[in-house]
C-alpha cells in the first residue's frame, strides 16, 4: 500500500491558542477502501464540533460532517467510500472551526484495485516460506483464514502493513525483530483501530474479520530507510574508497 506522504498542517488564532493537529494512517486506497482521520486539538470552544469537509478529485464536495471532540480534544472520523465506490484520485480532506482563522486539511489518494503501489525499497529473495520480506526485512509469521498478498514498510508511520486476499475469519501472527519496529502500541484492520488483538512485546495476533484486505501494526519506531543491505552496501563501498586512497598513495599518485 502506497504511502503518500500528509503533512499535518498547524492552524492558530491571534492569541496563540488554537489549533489542530490532522492525520492519518492509512492515506493510500483501493476505490472500496476506508480512511480513518485523527485529530489532535488544542484551544477550542467546548462544545463547538469540528466542520470536516471531505473533497472528490474533482472537487465535489461528498461529505461534511460535524464532528465532535472530547475533553482532551481528541477527534476521529472514519471516511467510507461513496456508492458504489470512491472514484481514482486525489481526495482533500479539510477540518474547520470558529475558532481557527485557517483550516487544516490533509490528501489521501486512491488507485485501483491491484495498482495501489508498495511504499518502495529493495525486496530480497533470502525469506523462508514462514517469512513476510517487507523491503528485503523477513519477519516470522503465521496466518490462517487468508492469504498474504504483500508486506511493507511505512516509515512514515512507523507502520508494517500487510495486505491481504481471499480473507475469511481469521489469525495473524507477527514476530518482528526489534531492529525493525519497535514500541508497538496499535492495530488499525481497514483503517480502523482494531481491539481484538494480542501484544506482548513485538509478539502480536490479530484476529480479522472476513473480507479485511490490510492490517497495519503501528509502532513508535520502524527500521529507517537505508536498511541492513543499504547499510552493507555502504560500508563496503567506504572500504573500497580507503582501499584505492591507500593504494594509490602507495604508489605515488595524488590523494584521491
Amino acid at each position: 500500500m502506497a504511502m503518500l506522504l500528509i503533512i499535518p498542517l498547524f492552524s492558530m488564532n491571534a492569541f496563540g491558542a488554537a489549533s489542530i493537529e490532522l492525520m492519518s494512517y492509512n492515506t493510500s486506497i483501493d476505490p472500496k477502501g476506508s480512511i480513518l482521520i485523527i485529530g489532535k486539538s488544542s484551544g477550542l470552544t467546548p462544545y463547538v464540533p469540528i466542520k470536516l469537509t471531505v473533497t472528490d478529485p474533482s472537487g465535489k464536495q461528498i461529505y461534511s460532517p460535524n464532528v465532535g471532540f472530547d475533553s482532551n480534544g481528541n477527534f476521529k472520523y472514519h471516511i467510507q467510500p461513496t456508492l458504489p465506490q470512491f472514484s481514482t484520485g486525489t481526495f482533500s480532506v479539510e477540518v474547520s472551526h470558529r475558532d481557527l482563522e485557517v483550516p487544516v486539511q490533509l490528501q489521501f489518494q486512491v488507485f485501483l484495485t491491484g495498482t495501489v503501489p508498495t511504499s518502495g525499497g529493495s525486496t530480497s529473495s533470502t525469506c523462508t516460506g514462514n517469512e513476510l520480506n517487507a523491503q528485503g526485512n523477513c519477519i516470522p509469521f503465521s496466518i490462517n483464514g487468508a492469504t498474504v498478498s504483500s508486506s511493507s514498510i511505512d516509515k512514515n508511520f512507523n507502520a508494517i502493513v500487510i495486505k491481504l486476499s481471499n480473507s475469511d475469519e481469521g489469525t495473524l501472527n507477527i514476530k518482528p525483530s526489534t531492529d525493525i519496529i519497535k514500541g508497538i502500541s496499535m492495530i488499525l484492520v481497514d483503517g480502523q483501530e482494531w481491539d481484538d488483538v494480542t501484544i506482548t512485546g513485538n509478539d502480536v495476533t490479530v484476529t480479522f474479520p472476513a473480507g479485511t484486505e490490510t492490517i497495519e501494526v503501528i509502532g513508535t519506531y520502524v527500521i529507517p530507510e537505508f536498511g541492513p543491505i543499504a547499510v552493507l552496501i555502504l560500508v563496503m563501498s567506504i572500504a573500497g574508497i580507503v582501499f584505492m586512497t591507500g593504494k594509490y598513495k602507495a604508489l605515488g599518485f595524488p590523494k584521491i
